[in-house]
């Protein structure tokens, strides 16, 4: 061994950090206690040094001695807790501390990925299994657990992770802490002198996790409320900055709005689509007096079934009825007319039976807008609907012959 580089920094007023490699000689490294090493791991600390060098083009200071290498009683910034809301890719490649309770636990072939949430939005953690092995109490990682980590932000495909590089940096706890619990007498240890009476600390109320509702009971009083909601999707709309989805459980119906930045963070995206079914993790929020429920991170929603496939026989327009609203059917027509509207198309089909109106949204026109004609035949599946008096069908799926 000839020494070792440690890359070092000092932050400015902006947000930019200058680095520079600080190399330790042999000797150097060899007296350094372990203290000293840890160092190393963003710590504060100050040292003497000759002038920089270069090393392949890059600024360099040399320490010759342990003595050159003093830790600084300075608190680590690292060592905030901050917002799990308030990571975006200008963290990546720095170090942070969150804290929150887990909402999904997930094996992969080399570990677990975690999903933490807080008041503000949720983050996927890793766990390679090394460091895992190493965490005494790793059997409390489940859901609703209270967890701590300090880790570096990294991006994979796109999605922001937390990956901490000591077990000692990962704290976990039960969900909920056992109050009041009575000790039970050991016969054994009754003559044995008493030790003295430790007083405990006082320990920080475990934050709740967010409950899972039912849509039908949340009202206006829920706002800003974080929970959890199962549901099958029966509309989907896109918007200038995303999509909004209806979300229903039988019980009720909600909307669920998803900002585009959050949006292109789900891999399975093209499948949030009317008849699939849905977990979603989000913050209760009121617009034009309507209920919506706002996930924070892509992680946060969650696909349980994908939408059934097409019906495999379509309906002669005809026969569609009241009785067929919200009922999923396919059918097959002439385009008669062609209208606009701000978020799509009005699209008249005819078959020998009848003729009814196909609510097309941008998001579904996408692979056929430059098919679309009058006279063109027309597949559409989609929900029947009634709109001011009239059925409809609002189409998730086109295909032009």
């Amino acid at each position: 061994m000839c020494g070792s580089r440690i890359k070092v920094s000092r932050s400015s007023r902006s947000a930019t950090r200058r680095a520079k490699w600080m190399s330790l000689s042999a000797a150097t490294w060899k007296n350094c206690t372990a203290p000293c090493r840890r160092l190393l791991w963003a710590t504060a600390y100050r040292f003497k040094a000759s002038s920089p060098t270069y090393f392949r083009d890059t600024p360099q200071i040399v320490l010759r001695r342990p003595g050159d290498f003093q830790k600084l009683d300075v608190a680590n910034s690292a060592a905030t807790i901050i917002p799990i809301g308030s990571i975006d890719a200008a963290r990546v490649n720095q170090r942070v501390q969150i804290q929150g309770y887990v909402t999904r636990v997930t094996k992969f072939s080399q570990g677990v990925r975690v999903t933490v949430a807080d008041d503000s939005g949720a983050l996927t953690l890793v766990l390679w299994q090394d460091l895992l092995d190493q965490i005494p109490n790793a059997r409390e990682l489940q859901d609703g657990a209270q967890l701590q980590a300090l880790g570096q932000v990294a991006q994979y495909r796109g999605e922001l992770e937390l990956v901490p590089q000591r077990a000692s940096d990962v704290k976990i706890s039960a969900a909920v802490a056992q109050q009041n619990a009575t000790a039970l007498p050991n016969p054994a240890a009754s003559d044995a002198t008493a030790a003295p009476t430790v007083t405990p600390r006082p320990t920080r109320e475990p934050t709740p996790a967010p409950a899972q509702r039912a849509i039908g009971a949340l009202t206006a009083a829920d706002q800003d409320a974080w929970v959890v909601l199962n549901g099958v999707i029966t509309r989907a709309n896109t918007f200038s900055q995303g999509m909004r989805y209806t979300l229903d459980d039988t019980t009720g119906k909600i909307t669920l709005l998803i900002w585009a930045d959050v949006l292109e963070k789900i891999a399975f995206r093209d499948q949030l689509k009317p008849g699939a079914q849905v977990r979603v993790t989000g913050k209760i929020d009121v617009f034009n007096d309507a209920l919506e429920i706002i996930p924070a991170n892509g992680s946060a929603v969650e696909l349980v079934a994908a939408a059934q496939t097409s019906p495999s026989a379509t309906r002669a327009i005809g026969s569609i009825a009241a009785s067929d609203v919200d009922q999923l059917v396919a059918v097959k027509g002439t385009i008669t007319d062609l209208a606009d509207f701000s978020k799509g198309k009005y699209v008249t089909l005819q078959d020998e039976s009848g003729k009814i109106q196909i609510t097309a949204f941008s998001s579904v026109l996408e692979t056929v807008k430059d098919q679309l004609a009058l006279g063109a035949t027309l597949t559409a599946r989609g929900k029947v609907n009634l709109f001011r008096g009239k059925l409809e069908i609002v189409a998730d799926e086109l295909a032009v012959e």
